[in-house]
């Protein structure tokens, strides 16, 4: 039986991923543009500051990724420990979106970008432990938060037991091809705040959090809070957009939400005033068409967001705006990082069944 399934799942994966195919034998790939293995700083314990651009490593000791750190010289170390890799990084190199690749890390992990928070895989104790060991991470670099010259990765790590820390690679930068057909890329820095007063989706912003979206709120310094949330932000509509021909795209929400463009209300799920969870609302994806009349050349996006416990918030993209076309291609087309997901999945169910 498990082999069936093991069977039946590879070839979804398959299937899927030719869909994304130009051609006869053209399958969709990585691209690597900078290799991060190697030499990284490396520290036990736990500090918030270690998040910082400008945090100072120059005294951690040196460990090799990928690689348990076990095998490093920290043999039964459990708990949080820290890496930190500097890198360098043209302007050339910066023309494509760009996605941090990891590896598998065991077990959780927050990761940030020259001091701005990219992601997270698994859950900390603080917001309720749950391994992510199994799952490859892959983060993608909002616009804006890596520049040309140096730059720095820092990633906090959980391990509840056994080995710990980056495990395996693929360890570094690299461009997805293809590439997510967004006209406007609207991820990276939102304003934030915990509450649930509509009023809030037109209230000032200059004293609200600044989070990452799509991120979980919990790794951003909300690790205990469920309930009512709201996100803003502004957007210019680029010329090339002023048809009316879009769709604003949220990626995947944690639980329900509704969205207000300039104060009105285009969309969301049911049910959210009652607060009525049905339980799979988290794996939908969110994409709105936008009225023409509605949009100006500067634009207010108000998300308000309904998490009814474990993990909140807008976790994952693509968050932007589409054209129609290219929206329904894509979704037509389906999703390559859900292939990944799935692959990931069975490796997951390979390992378990192995013994791990």
């Amino acid at each position: 039986m498990r082999f069936l399934l093991l069977l039946l799942l590879a070839s979804l994966a398959a299937r899927a991923a030719s869909s994304f195919c130009d051609g006869p034998g053209e399958d969709p790939h990585w691209t690597q543009v900078l290799d991060l293995r190697g030499p990284w700083r490396f520290q036990i314990g736990d500090d918030p500051a270690r998040a910082s651009a400008d945090y100072d490593h120059s005294s951690w000791e040196t460990i090799f990724v990928p690689s348990g750190w076990e095998e490093e010289g920290y043999w039964g170390y459990d708990g949080v420990a820290w890496y930190r890799r500097t890198f360098l990084l043209t302007e050339r190199q910066l023309r494509a979106p760009l996605y941090l690749r990891l590896g598998r890390i065991d077990d959780a992990d927050h990761v940030w970008v020259n001091g701005r928070f990219v992601g997270s895989t698994g859950r900390f104790p603080e917001s309720g432990y749950e391994t992510g060991a199994y799952t490859h991470r892959v983060y993608r670099i909002p616009p804006g938060f890596l520049q040309p010259g140096e730059n720095v990765v820092a990633v906090r790590v959980f391990d509840e037991g056994g080995e710990g820390g980056i495990l395996e690679g693929p360890v570094g930068l690299f461009t997805l091809d293809p590439e997510l057909p967004l006209a406007l890329d609207l991820s990276g820095t939102w304003r934030f705040r915990p509450g649930e007063d509509v009023r809030l989706r037109t209230a000032p912003t200059d004293a609200w959090a600044r989070v990452t979206v799509p991120a979980k709120w919990e790794p951003q310094g909300f690790p205990t809070l469920d309930g009512f949330a709201w996100y803003r932000r502004t957007f210019k509509l680029p010329d090339r957009l002023r048809d009316g021909d879009v769709v604003l795209v949220l990626g995947l929400i944690d639980d329900l939400h509704e969205v207000y463009v300039n104060g009105e209300r285009i969309g969301g799920t049911p049910d959210i005033e009652n607060r009525h969870v049905r339980g799979d609302e988290w794996q939908e994806l969110r994409a709105y068409p936008l009225p023409p009349d509605l949009l100006g050349t500067t634009n207010e996006l108000a998300i308000r967001v309904f998490d009814g416990g474990y993990d909140g918030g807008i976790y994952e993209g693509p968050v932007g705006l589409m054209t129609t076309a290219s929206y329904e291609r894509w979704r037509s087309g389906g999703n390559l990082l859900d292939v990944l997901r799935v692959l990931d999945f069975v490796r997951s169910v390979l390992r378990f069944g192995d013994g791990g």
